[in-house]
């Protein structure tokens, strides 16, 4: 992926399943605060929160990240830029509860509090989403599944497509964890990340 700076967004589909995407596009400083944020109507079905685009006709929402990482171990696929950008694929300036208040518009549910089950065997609570990466090339958009861009170098083999778990992170002592870890997708059972 030459690209360096892309769109995020999020695709929930028919099924009830939530899709990921990057779009090419220049991204600009975001003018908006942390609080008090207004939702904005585009135009029909289509919302403006802070940085994030929600669709509601495609239940889709839509944010700018850059290609974080091209090479090395990974733990995330998409943290902020003040998370553990060390180990992540992607990273964003978007804050964790802007994703997480149009993914709860678009009538995603995460974990609700319900712990992570301790058999590694049991489906983990939460929506399941897909996610994919959608860039500009030479004029042309291109996509790919979000798992194309996570190896096991072991295996020598990409990451085997399927469902993430959207979890919603969690509240705590010190608020939406996600929005203090600064982590939105985990390749690992993270309860602090959203995904």
């Amino acid at each position: 992926m030459n690209q360096r700076i892309c769109w995020l967004g999020a695709l929930l589909a028919m099924a009830g399943m939530a899709f990921v995407s990057l779009r090419g596009q220049e991204a600009t400083p975001d003018p908006t605060s942390l609080t008090n944020l207004t939702l904005r109507e585009m135009g029909a079905g289509v919302f403006q929160l802070g940085r994030v685009t929600l669709d509601r006709t495609q239940r889709e929402i839509r944010f700018p990240a850059v290609v974080n990482m091209t090479a090395g171990p990974i733990e995330y696929f998409l943290v902020t830029e003040s998370g553990k950008t060390h180990e992540s694929v992607l990273r964003t300036a978007v804050e964790p509860f802007q994703i997480h208040t149009a993914m709860l518009l678009l009538g995603v549910k995460g974990a609700g509090g319900t712990p992570f089950p301790t058999n590694a065997t049991e489906r983990l609570p939460g929506d399941p989403v897909l996610l994919e990466v959608r860039w500009k090339e030479r004029g042309k958009e291109r996509r790919a599944a979000a798992e194309q861009f996570v190896r096991n170098r072991e295996a020598r083999r990409v990451m085997k497509r399927g469902v993430w778990i959207y979890n919603g992170s969690r509240v705590a002592e010190i608020g939406f964890v996600a929005q203090e870890t600064g982590s939105i997708i985990a390749l690992m059972e993270v309860p602090e990340s959203e995904v």
